[in-house]
């Protein structure tokens, strides 16, 4: 791993929760003795107030007179460009805003809520900025207790629930009762896991599944109440695995597949093996690259992209020809904003763009702007949109 910036950021926010592997840890320690002040940031991080006074004073910079400063009064010909320098004031900017909402989540043991996420913009386009989901989730018990859940999590074939570190979350009865759980990944988060069975479950922000605590009886089922997840399930050619929605049903022995199931798209994506989508009216046979829709109640195949369809599982934003309905979604649930559009824009309008999930919501709306012709405004959690003038 190189002294990147970007990776430098996530490793002291992991050495902050203790969370870091050796190999890290060294990366850490070389990079604090390349300077001095590297060492004087990492310990100013490890204490909240400090990130917190760091991040008012960044905050007040104006990049603009920096920049000017620098050209001004060096005698050396510049060849980093003003683009350069404003993205690298806004990965300070994102490193100091991200060391303090994680730094106060580890210590309060607390999901933060989402004004803790908006922090100041590099752009002065925007009076703020937003950053982007964090993974996390909460556990509805079937007894009603809520756990949350942060890290690597996994269900054992006894229905214990263990962390990365295999300590146990939750350590149920030995009962033969098959029990079931609801997993809930609200906005501006996302979450995986593995099932009891071994099979492996990500889950995309603003969803929730119903998983039991162990597989008993001749099927495996789960329950995608609403939202995205992605599952590479186990083969087990005695105990078909059977993913259960309001719209239709998925059964497969051992395959990957992406499920999306909101109110008005249903979708099944098929990355490699074989599934069966079924409701009351049709039933399909989906072979690798190809896609089921649901429409009006009737299941068709179309051919898939996996590119796009797949794109949120290997955090990428990816749109293609999206209309900006489904542009939104995408922003609203990972961002957790409130969309407001003017109503002069045209709704038959598409947009295209690929850009990392893992950025603040300015770098999002800049490739927009860019590309669609959209202005946008962002006022706290608010995000307004109109036509450029």
């Amino acid at each position: 791993m190189s002294l990147k910036t970007n990776n430098i950021a996530e490793i002291i926010v992991k050495h902050i929760q203790g969370k870091c592997t050796a190999s890290e840890n060294e990366i850490l320690r070389r990079w604090s003795e390349i300077d001095p002040r590297n060492m004087d940031l990492l310990h100013k991080m490890m204490q909240t107030k400090s990130v917190e006074q760091s991040l008012s004073i960044f905050n007040k910079f104006d990049t603009d007179t920096a920049w000017l400063n620098i050209v001004s009064k060096s005698p050396v010909k510049h060849f980093m460009s003003y683009r350069l320098w404003a993205t690298i004031a806004a990965s300070i900017i994102l490193v100091l805003g991200a060391s303090i909402f994680v730094y106060k989540n580890f210590r309060s043991g607390q999901q933060d809520p989402l004004s803790s996420r908006i922090v100041a913009s590099a752009n002065p386009k925007y009076k703020n900025d937003i950053l982007p989901a964090i993974e996390g989730a909460t556990l509805l018990l079937a007894n009603g207790e809520k756990v949350a859940l942060s890290g690597e999590v996994t269900i054992e074939e006894n229905g214990h629930i263990l962390n990365a570190d295999n300590n146990t979350i939750v350590e149920l009865s030995e009962s033969t009762e098959v029990i079931y759980h609801e997993l809930i990944v609200p906005q501006t988060h996302f979450f995986s896991f593995k099932l009891a069975d071994g099979s492996k479950v990500w889950v995309n922000a603003n969803s929730k599944l119903r998983f039991p605590s162990r597989f008993i009886g001749d099927s495996r089922h789960v329950y995608l109440i609403e939202g995205e997840a992605y599952f590479e399930v186990e083969k087990n050619e005695n105990q078909p695995f059977i993913v259960e929605t309001a719209k239709a049903n998925i059964k497969v022995l051992g395959t990957r597949f992406n499920v999306r199931n909101y109110q008005d798209d249903f979708t099944t994506t098929l990355a490699e093996g074989k599934v069966q989508v079924y409701n009351d009216d049709n039933s399909l046979d989906l072979k690798p690259r190809q896609k089921s829709i649901n429409r009006d109640g009737k299941l068709l195949i179309r051919d898939a992209d996996l590119t796009k369809d797949l794109a949120w599982k290997n955090n990428i934003f990816y749109f293609r020809n999206d209309n900006l309905k489904n542009v939104m979604q995408q922003i609203e649930n990972w961002y957790g904003v409130q969309v407001v559009v003017d109503r002069s824009l045209q709704n038959n309008a598409t947009y295209s763009g690929e850009i990392g999930r893992d950025v603040p919501l300015s770098e999002i709306l800049n490739m927009l702007e860019f590309t669609s012709g959209l202005n946008f405004s962002l006022e706290g959690t608010k995000l307004y949109i109109n036509s450029k003038r």
